[in-house]
């Protein structure tokens, strides 16, 4: 998966090695290239093939990064957890270990299912939001969302009679389906309707298919009873195959439950 960085770079053609650019706006102190522009054109001959063509300088190349970069945060759903890193996260606590690495090893190479599974406190939502940031950082498109709210808005999209609503259930799907990179938080803790199980089916199962990097996190085991209940076999079958995913099971107590001085960096 090429991240946004490198996509805008390699759309861009390299500057030939020629004369100096001439910029015809009026000077200032931004870049010593455009000087601000944005663009310049190369002082070469009439006949040379580019003679008064316009070329897009790597200053304005790279504000147009930062400028995705920080409509994609907004969007991402993580601008209030900027906060939760891999670095403030207590990874001495028992119970924890395989998870950060696994965290760690997906942060470092998005690929398939990461689901992390543990009881209410443990850890695994610092961690998904870790790998959530940790990518944005370079450049990766991400979406985070509990799964309860993510049915609530796609509810709330789905009973419009607008042609073209502003936020019709299509797009909002679409937002989820399609995202680079998905963060699926608490995993059954949304109301167990069919309509939410098969609509989260349909979601999962197509990153799935597609191989698309996906972090889930639930309190349920996949092979158990209620999580068949709450989540459909279907959908569980998909969270336990150990081909296209990773499933890590965190021991951890419920940091909630531990001495305030001992929470310090924990989540």
């Amino acid at each position: 998966m090429q991240r946004l960085d490198t996509i805008i770079q390699s759309s861009v053609t390299p500057a030939p090695e020629i004369m100096p650019p001439t910029v015809p706006w009026t000077p200032n102190d931004t870049c010593l290239c455009c000087k601000g522009a944005g663009y310049f054109v190369y002082d070469v001959p009439i006949e040379h093939p580019l003679f008064g063509k316009l070329q897009s300088c790597g200053c304005l190349q790279q504000r147009q990064v930062d400028r995705r970069r920080g409509e994609l945060h907004a969007k991402s759903g993580l601008a209030p957890f900027q906060g939760k890193t891999f670095a403030t996260f207590d990874s001495h606590v028992a119970g924890v270990e395989l998870a950060v690495g696994a965290a760690q090893a997906f942060a470092a190479n998005p690929d398939g299912f990461l689901t992390l599974v543990g009881n209410p406190g443990c850890g695994k939502t610092h961690l998904a939001q870790a790998i959530g940031n940790e990518l944005q950082t370079r450049g990766y498109e991400v979406v985070w969302s509990t799964a309860p709210d993510a049915l609530r808005l796609l509810r709330s999209t789905f009973d419009q009679t607008s042609a073209k609503p502003k936020n019709s259930f299509d797009e909002q799907f679409e937002l989820f389906r399609k995202a680079p990179i998905l963060l699926l938080d608490d995993l059954g803790a949304e109301n167990a309707t069919d309509w939410g199980k098969e609509t989260l089916f349909q979601l999962l199962n197509e990153r799935y298919e597609y191989q698309r990097p996906t972090v889930i996190t639930s309190n349920l085991h996949p092979n158990t009873p209620d999580a068949h209940r709450r989540f459909g076999m279907r959908l569980c079958s998909r969270l336990l195959d150990a081909v296209q995913g990773h499933l890590v099971v965190l021991s951890a107590a419920d940091y909630r439950q531990r001495d305030p001085m001992d929470r310090l960096g924990a989540a």
